[in-house]
């Protein structure tokens, strides 16, 4: 047997944000924006509950309030279409491929794609409206008494401009509320968030609900709402059908700091709305606080007057009930502001079965914290209609009510969210609302959140992104060996190369060439992902071989560079081989024959360092004669052939939109700590030559989007010479539309006090060593909770610090299994796992 109730709405009439009532009540409807807090920082969550506090203070004279946080869909693919405007046509087929996977495989894993709204709606005062005839009843809980009356009286008519005399009065409350920078909704979209009310859980056209109720208010409820084995609300809208249920609150622990219900409700992995109405105590009269609780106290004693006389077992929580009833009266006297509120969670679903878990899921997860949900079955009608967007809250109204201080109320953690990432970008992972260890198992960890970060590191230095404070292109990846930072990077660098900009990966380990045309050929055996196949073929592979003849002298300074900046790097390289220092002889002989070959470069000849060395082999000085031979031999057979050459020899090509640069035979030490060796050194003047070139590479077309992958860059670091090769690369910046990823092990190797240009994007993997240094980097405060937080990460997560001065914990989600086969670089035979 089905109860079939149709609520009725009572709103006459939406304008912008205010919304009128047949009793001549007006409401006024704010968004107000989540404020971005890091879920680990306690610090900004007290400064923010303070300022919430603060605002709400000063709207008592409105006497009651309602603070809905909603769910929202998200229109990924909106998102994704804005996406595609930067596509580079060369790249576009995998490209596309991502996007429609990732749309179909996010999708897939999760019921839906949302994200929470806040919203504050505030009654404002009613006596300028004139009606044409006068209300005959009180909108309230009976719809029947109006179903009796409107026959009678006529439909209630208002004066079409009645909004004018309310908007000095709703001006007035948002400069109130300009601390929380709440946005007056315009008219659709006052329309829809009463509209959706009766459509949760519900598959519905946005676009077609605003339009029919904008068509007549009528059908702002046209929804049927019955129930369903006695227990159960089921809405019907049309064909569709969706289970409801309202968990309220009855029950709240005594010590309220950091309860943060709302942040912890926006931890599941599910949608639930949260309805939190509210009304500011009186001082006097029968349903003030103070009146309430004289008369609890009353009970209170009498109740442990008994207890004492029968000896029961229940005296502990009579006591504690009275002390908290002793503690309201006296925060009553001190004229603290205290308020009641009613708070319900709202759950929607199309299965049953999975509504009923979800509630159990929550239920337990708040029991743990100390807070009561009930399942309220016999109250559902009254908690549906009570939540209603425009229906207050009455002094006398007692189910489920909370009473307590408002700064006991804003301990809920109002209108607060976690994001981090761009708006408009590429799936990279998601947030972890965990602040413990997933013990290495990351896949419950993506598993567990709903909440998406999307990177598209081009969106750092555009002007007309709101909210940024910072335009440093830069990025920095950093962490230990084997925590996922290889990974993230190879993905950073596929979505950067799959935009409309010149990429150059700068691959010192020769790793990335290997693997892509491995997976190539296997792909092409199979004729499989052509997508894929057809971007490998689109990358410009360079292979810098010591003991390939062609390769001699691509990196060579005469021969890739001009003027002041080649001079300058062939000193540093020479030096860094054989100090210059105590030697002035040879010193000013060797800038002699350097300054000498330039000018030949500048007019053509092919002349390069090891031109210059074999000229200084005929100085007339023996101690000159005898370094430069000492110089000749050190780089021949050696991988400084790839730097110091006759000049014969092209320098490396840097026209390809997209290049891995690799140079195999460099020798780099595992640990940057590592007392470099004779091999090592050779190897860090090759990598000099590299930083060089990437500088060249950025700098060469100021209009073009260039992004640089610079791996293994804690390696410059070792040095001064280095160190001023990376500001270098960094200063081209924002300028130039050059964005640096610098992928290093230590969180010190960004920063630089000497530095002004900094890393507007960091990645922080697990580093054994490094947990305050890091927190101290992306400015959380070092407690124990931020250490262990950051310790605590498992593989394929990190902390993610994007443009807009957001933190969070993500985890790295392998999308495309097809893909991350690109990405492997460890070769075995072995096939036993556990």
């Amino acid at each position: 047997m089905n109860l079939k109730t149709n609520f009725k709405n009572d709103i006459s009439d939406i304008h912008d944000n205010l919304v009128l009532k047949d009793n001549g009540d007006v409401y006024a409807m704010f968004e107000v924006p989540k404020a971005i807090i890091n879920s680990i920082d306690r610090n900004e969550k007290d400064g923010f509950k303070a300022l919430t506090a603060s605002v709400l203070s000063g709207i008592r004279e409105y006497k009651n309030f309602d603070i809905s946080m909603i769910p929202l869909d998200v229109a990924l693919d909106t998102m994704y279409l804005k996406l595609s405007q930067d596509f580079s046509e060369d790249t576009e087929d995998l490209a596309w491929y991502i996007l429609d996977e990732s749309y179909t495989r996010i999708h897939e894993s999760v019921d839906r794609i949302f994200e929470y709204h806040w919203y504050l709606t505030i009654p404002l005062k009613s006596s300028h409206i004139s009606f044409d005839k006068k209300e005959m009843f009180k909108t309230s809980i009976n719809y029947l008494t109006k179903k009796v009356y409107e026959p009678l009286v006529g439909k209630v008519t208002y004066q079409k401009d009645w909004y004018l005399a309310y908007e000095v009065y709703a001006n007035d409350l948002e400069k109130k509320l300009s601390l929380l920078m709440a946005k007056p909704l315009n008219t659709q979209e006052t329309i829809f968030i009463n509209r959706l009310q009766y459509l949760r859980g519900i598959d519905f056209d946005r676009a077609f609900e605003v339009s029919a109720t904008r068509n007549t208010l009528e059908n702002l409820d046209d929804t049927s709402l019955t129930w369903e084995n006695f227990n159960i609300l089921t809405l019907h809208n049309g064909l569709e059908k969706s289970y409801l249920a309202m968990l309220p609150v009855a029950y709240i622990p005594e010590n309220v700091s950091y309860l943060h219900l709302l942040e912890d409700i926006q931890g599941f992995n599910f949608p639930i709305e949260t309805l939190t109405k509210a009304i500011f105590s009186s001082k006097k009269g029968t349903f003030s606080v103070p009146a309430k609780a004289n008369r609890a106290r009353l009970r209170h004693n009498k109740a442990i007057a008994d207890g004492d006389a029968a000896g029961g077992v229940d005296q502990n929580k009579k006591e504690r009930s009275k002390a908290l009833v002793e503690d309201l009266l006296v925060r009553s006297n001190d004229d603290e502001i205290l308020l009641g509120y009613l708070q319900t969670l709202v759950f929607a679903d199309q299965n049953y079965d999975a509504l009923v878990e979800k509630m159990r899921i929550v239920m337990d997860a708040c029991s743990k914290n100390g807070i009561e949900l009930v399942k309220a079955r016999a109250d559902q009608l009254y908690l549906f209609y009570k939540n209603r967007l425009t229906q207050t809250l009455d002094d006398s109204d007692k189910n489920f009510i909370q009473i307590t201080t408002l700064d006991g109320f804003v301990e809920n953690l109002f209108f607060t969210g976690q994001k981090v990432g761009q708006d408009v970008g590429f799936y990279i992972g998601r947030i972890d609302a965990n602040k413990g260890s997933w013990y290495g198992d990351f896949k419950k960890a993506i598993e567990s959140s709903i909440n998406f970060a999307y990177v598209n590191p081009f969106q750092a230095n555009k002007l007309d992104v709101a909210g940024k404070v910072t335009s440093n292109p830069h990025i920095a990846i950093t962490g230990d060996i084997g925590g996922g930072k290889s990974f993230l990077t190879k993905y950073l660098f596929l979505y950067s190369s799959l935009l409309k900009a010149k990429t150059l990966y700068i691959d010192p380990k020769a790793e990335m060439r290997r693997q892509y045309l491995k997976v190539l050929k296997e792909y092409e055996t199979k004729g499989i992902y052509p997508e894929i196949q057809d971007y490998i073929r689109s990358i410009n592979f360079v292979t810098l071989d010591k003991n390939n003849r062609s390769n001699w002298g691509a990196l060579d300074p005469i021969v890739f560079l001009k003027g002041v900046e080649a001079k300058d790097l062939a000193i540093s390289m020479t030096n860094e081989i054989y100090s210059l220092r105590n030697k002035e002889e040879f010193h000013s002989a060797f800038l002699d024959s350097l300054d000498k070959h330039l000018a030949l470069r500048e007019r053509g000849e092919k002349v390069g360092m090891l031109t210059v060395f074999r000229d200084l082999e005929k100085h007339r000085s023996k101690a000159v004669r005898v370094s430069a031979n000492l110089l000749v031999k050190m780089v021949q057979n050696s991988i400084l052939s790839l730097c110091f050459s006759d000049g014969q020899n092209q320098a490396v090509d840097t026209d390809s939109r997209i290049t891995v640069l690799e140079v195999t035979g460099l020798d780099l030490p595992t640990d940057e700590k590592d007392e470099l060796s004779d091999s090592q050194i050779k190897s860090l003047v090759v990598m000099y030559a590299l930083g060089h070139y990437c500088h060249k590479f950025g700098s060469e077309n100021r209009k073009q989007e260039t992004i640089i992958f610079l791996d293994e860059a804690w390696f410059f670091n070792a040095t001064a010479v280095g160190r001023g090769i990376i500001k270098r690369i960094k200063r081209v910046g924002r300028s130039e539309n050059n964005f640096l990823v610098l992928i290093t092990q230590s969180v010190d190797d960004t920063a630089d006090e000497d530095d002004g240009t900094g890393f507007g994007t960091i990645f922080a993997f697990n580093s054994d060593t490094e947990a305050e240094k890091v927190l101290n980097r992306l400015k959380i405060p070092v407690t124990d909770e931020t250490i262990s937080w950051f310790e605590s990460m498992t593989m394929g997560q990190c902390i993610f610090r994007d443009t807009f001065g957001r933190c969070e914990r993500i985890t790295v989600d392998g999308l495309f299994p097809e893909i991350n086969v690109l990405f492997d670089t460890v070769e075995t035979d072995m096939k036993a796992v556990a």
